[in-house]
């Protein structure tokens, strides 16, 4: 199968959204797929240029989707992230197109902005159906079939009508698989009372409660620690001069990829108040290493079930976070039944299925467009 892969975002495994999509292009490669991928620092129209970056980035990856589209013969076109879809409407508007187009999202951009417009998940289908569209709906809407990486965006998808009757198949769900050597560890469940943040420290993702949080769980708890991964250096600095003991609040601004498995397993607790995540790995992460999981109920974790593979943050203020942090410390056996419940939750994301499930869309998608007799099949191999 040929595979043409366009991104909004840098093709770069060590970040988010790049080892996602990295992954699943190596291993189609593995299976035997030819896969042309292409990520914004091949096309981004005058890269220096600092100004209308978004439209210079949606100009240069159109560019690139149409003009490699006609000078090869591609079997599956995707497009990943929002900015495809001026790409997927001008490609979907082709009678004699011989290709599927598939929008891959590692989050909806829509959900995305009004989540943040309320301050909040949006819970019911009303509330969804009666907000105003986007470009990017553009591409959820022609193309052939969107994959997202949480059933949280899944639901907004559904209520937003991305694949209007035929949605129910054409919208479909892979969470973010996990590397290999990340499943299947040998845990220790019993841990100190160490609260772990890792991530960047923004808005979204609850900086803005976290120190107050701190504050309040340190008063109350004398014997919890916090310890703050990821969170850059200017960060680093300005929290270190709010909490300048290092025993009871631990800093690393960067961390290699290589040594985080390390401190998830230090963790007694991941502590994620966000107000959106797509997917949100580190609470994968966390949970595969050991770590009771506490987050607000977006992205993986809306998926979760409460009480028994994570804590759900329903309280947002201090108070409210505070009081459960107390709660799971305050009775370590159950936050072990958690963490435990957790870790064999997580099992499940490996690259190998989230691959197969990939190619068999394809498959599918390719059968029902041009019938059995036009396209072999295709298998990854396990």
């Amino acid at each position: 199968m040929r595979i043409l892969l366009v991104s909004n975002c840098r093709l770069e495994a060590n970040q988010g959204s790049g080892y996602v999509i990295c992954g699943f292009a190596e291993q189609m490669r593995r299976g035997g797929h030819k896969v042309e991928a292409h990520g914004p620092d091949d096309f981004i129209w005058f890269p220096r240029l600092r100004r209308l970056k978004r439209l210079r980035l949606l100009l240069g990856y159109t560019w690139t989707v149409l003009r490699r589209v006609l000078g090869g013969r591609f079997e599956v076109i995707e497009l990943w992230g929002g900015p495809g879809w001026m790409a997927c409407w001008i490609l979907s508007l082709i009678p004699w197109r011989r290709f599927v187009i598939v929008s891959r999202s590692n989050g909806l951009e829509p959900h995305y902005k009004h989540v943040l417009r309320l301050g909040r998940a949006i819970g019911t289908a009303t509330e969804i159906a009666a907000l105003g569209g986007t470009l990017e709906e553009i591409g959820y809407r022609r193309c052939d079939a969107l994959t997202l990486v949480s059933h949280f965006d899944e639901v907004f998808a559904h209520a937003r009508h991305y694949k209007g009757k035929n949605e129910r198949e054409r919208v479909i769900v892979i969470e973010n698989p996990l590397e290999d050597d990340w499943l299947g560890q040998e845990i220790n469940f019993v841990r100190e009372p160490v609260i772990g943040f890792v991530g960047s420290w923004i808005e979204r993702k609850g900086s803005g409660i976290l120190p107050e949080v701190m504050r309040r769980v340190l008063d109350a708890m004398p014997n919890v620690r916090f310890l703050l991964i990821g969170i850059g250096e200017e960060t680093s600095r300005r929290l270190r001069r709010d909490f300048p003991d290092p025993n009871l609040v631990e800093i690393i601004p960067f961390c290699p990829r290589s040594e985080l498995r390390n401190h998830y397993r230090r963790m007694a607790v991941l502590i994620a108040p966000s107000i959106y995540e797509s997917f949100g790995l580190t609470f994968a992460e966390s949970m595969a290493c050991g770590a009771a999981l506490a987050a607000t109920p977006v992205g993986f974790a809306a998926g979760l079930i409460d009480g028994r593979e994570f804590r759900a943050i329903n309280e947002g203020s201090p108070a409210g976070i505070t009081a459960l942090i107390g709660e799971l410390l305050g009775d370590m056996p159950n936050r072990q039944r958690i963490a435990e419940a957790g870790f064999k939750r997580v099992q499940s994301l490996c690259w190998s299925d989230a691959a197969r499930r990939i190619i068999s869309l394809y498959e599918r998608l390719l059968r029902d467009k041009f019938g059995a007799d036009h396209f072999g099949r295709h298998t990854i191999q396990p």
